[in-house]
């Protein structure tokens, strides 16, 4: 059995890392309410990772992909629904107008954490660049998420990448994520939005610095398990 083939059961992403998903995505809608402009969203924004093609200067690519959550697969096609006739309805009125619309249809998911699918992120793929060329190659990916102060909350996710279509229903989901807040102004509007990404969670670290331990891996293969490296005196205390 091959390393891929090993690769079949996600882990679910740690409640710790969902709760803080929820929070910064109500942050976001509410800042948006107040009729201001969102800053970096750490939460949103991880940086991708991908293989290089074998004999390559440099064996990584790393990009910076606008990442969410899913539903379900039971409330997947509800919310798809509901996004859709949310924006057939908004094409009627301005931005302005539409904007506590567009926002309560995607509070639906984040105020309803059960509803939340563990195991998966989703993505959208724009410019069908070397990160792409990469994932249909080899679909090993890592995601780093790392958090402002005074948290610092950090997660390192392992996952397997699955390329979506537009008939795909998970990625009518996250294109209709992303055009619900097309109009503002913290977004750069594309031509089009002709693939998604889905990202099954393999393994997660999680990377939150602290004094004197190095992270904890908070899933691998379905194990939960914590490891301390060696003792940060050790590496700083000649005396030690």
């Amino acid at each position: 059995m091959n390393l891929l083939q090993k690769l079949v059961r996600p882990v679910d992403l740690p409640q710790e890392f969902l709760e803080w998903q929820c929070e910064e995505r109500r942050s976001l809608f509410d800042t948006l309410v107040q009729g201001r402009c969102p800053r970096f969203m750490a939460s949103h924004l991880p940086v991708l990772s991908s293989l290089n093609e074998p004999g390559a200067p440099f064996p990584i690519r790393s990009s910076t992909k606008g990442v969410g959550l899913l539903p379900r697969p039971e409330f997947l096609l509800e919310h798809v629904q509901e996004i859709h006739a949310t924006l057939v309805r908004c094409r009627e009125i301005s931005s302005h107008e539409s904007l506590n619309e567009r926002i309560g249809t995607a509070r639906s998911l984040y105020e309803r954490p059960e509803r939340i699918d563990p195991g998966t992120l989703g993505s959208i793929e724009i410019f069908r660049g070397q990160t792409y060329h990469n994932l249909c190659r080899d679909p090993r990916a890592t995601l780093l998420f790392t958090g402002s102060a005074p948290r610092y909350l950090s997660f390192q996710v392992n996952c397997t990448v699955e390329i979506l279509g537009l008939e795909d229903l998970r990625f009518q989901f996250i294109r209709g994520m992303r055009f619900l807040f097309e109009p503002e102004q913290f977004h750069i509007r594309q031509p089009d939005y002709p693939l998604g990404y889905l990202f099954r969670v393999q393994e997660v670290f999680e990377k939150t610095p602290r004094m004197g331990r190095a992270g904890k891996n908070v899933g691998q293969y379905g194990k939960r398990e914590e490891y301390d490296r060696e003792d940060w005196r050790a590496r700083t205390d000649p005396t030690v």
